[in-house]
């Protein structure tokens, strides 16, 4: 299966049997299910978070603080798609 598909590609694909939607219902189906567990893993790095930052303190906690808050914002992103 290649890595990427041409329009041309898609609509072969979709129209090569008409009437069955299954493979991309399918694939729909676990395109969810992956946002879903990167949400849900974005959300409990974000409860952690926020639960460090009432216990640590000092320059070190600020620079610590920064660099986790960013990955969870690329997180994050990276979940919503």
């Amino acid at each position: 299966m290649p890595d990427r598909y041409t329009g041309a590609d898609l609509y072969d694909r979709m129209h090569r049997v008409p009437g069955n939607a299954s493979t991309l219902n399918s694939a729909k189906q676990a395109a969810d299910a992956l946002k879903s567990g990167h949400t849900k893993l974005a959300d409990r790095i974000r409860a952690i978070q926020t639960k460090l930052d009432c216990t640590w303190s000092g320059d070190t906690s600020a620079k610590t603080q920064a660099d986790r808050k960013a990955a969870a914002r690329r997180l994050h992103r990276f979940a919503k798609g």
